[in-house]
């Protein structure tokens, strides 16, 4: 076999070698990764108390609702309602201690997610979890508490919050997206692949000036 031939397969060897190693490392890091399931609530809000003031809605109003839902007022009672010091101290530290509500608190946050639904006056309550009741039990905890307490201050504020859709436990995980980590690994992939095979028939031109 001619040298120039051995170079060309040792290039085609090299990128395949490079994509498999590639994609093999993706597909073991997605399947190490922990399954999440998210929950949705969703709230309508009013501004006003009736719906003719609707028409002179505050466009800032949506938006400080949200900063609300993630704030301490609403989540320290949920923390409190649900017991999740208690609960996820077993969980983030085996047990071995108990979890301050400022500590908590601040898990929370980083499981919930606040977002306005577009064109609409109503918020999406939505809490990402390993364990999809908990993700259901806790987005339904945060809209209740929230609700209470706007609807109870309604006399002063005018505002109105009414619960439209209960959190459900989630059917499928949405962490890690296989499809989308898959894709995006098979295109790092390729490209590196390419490059791979381009780089080691260059070097055996080089080589092997000749051929």
């Amino acid at each position: 076999m001619k040298p120039s031939h051995i170079f060309r397969i040792v290039a085609v060897l090299g990128g395949a070698a490079a994509f498999c190693v590639i994609l093999g490392t993706v597909t073991a890091v997605l399947s190490l990764m922990p399954e999440t399931y998210v929950s949705s609530a969703k709230i309508q809000v009013r501004a006003g108390a009736n719906p003719a003031e609707a028409k002179s809605f505050d466009p800032f109003f949506l938006q400080t609702q949200v900063e609300r839902l993630s704030s301490r007022a609403v989540l320290d009672p949920v923390i409190e309602a649900l017991d999740l010091n208690k609960r996820w101290s077993l969980k983030y530290l085996l047990g071995q201690g108990t979890l301050q509500t400022v500590e908590t608190y601040e898990l929370l946050r980083d499981h919930l997610e606040i977002r306005q639904i577009r064109n609409t006056t109503m918020l999406e309550v939505r809490v990402f979890h390993q364990e999809k009741g908990a993700a259901a039990e806790i987005a339904n905890k945060v809209a209740e508490v929230y609700a209470d307490q706007v609807n109870l201050e309604a006399k002063q504020a005018g505002a109105r919050v009414m619960i439209v859709d209960l959190a459900e436990p989630g059917l499928k995980a949405v962490r890690p997206n296989w499809p989308l980590g898959l894709s995006i690994g098979a295109l790092v992939a390729c490209l590196v692949a390419a490059v791979t095979t381009g780089g080691l028939w260059w070097i055996g031109g080089r080589l092997n000036p000749a051929a």
